[in-house]
């Protein structure tokens, strides 16, 4: 089991942020960022769907590609940067890591 991060708050709940690669994010992309509160990160992905899906509109093989291509880059980014981006966001609300 890999270790994890414990960040506290003066006035909010105590999180534990694992290390490593975030699973949730890669499976719930979007509804994940938004559900953590990362709405930047939650926005660019939501950009990136939508433009996976305008991909779609076309009937050609290539163009399906590419959205697949852009929708599994975006899960896995997503994965391995998920972590890094809860540390950031909690940081700048006020945690400090334990």
């Amino acid at each position: 089991m890999k270790p994890s991060r414990l960040f506290i708050h003066p006035t909010l709940p105590e999180r534990k942020v694992r290390h490593g690669f975030n699973w949730g994010a890669l499976t719930l992309s979007t509804l994940w960022a938004f559900s953590e509160e990362l709405l930047p990160q939650a926005g660019r992905l939501f950009a990136a769907e939508v433009a996976a899906k305008l991909l779609c509109t076309f009937d050609s093989p290539v163009t399906w590609s590419l959205a697949l291509m852009l929708t599994l880059a975006k899960a896995l980014y997503c994965g391995w940067r998920g972590n890094d981006w809860i540390v950031q966001s909690l940081t700048a609300k006020g945690y400090r890591l334990v």
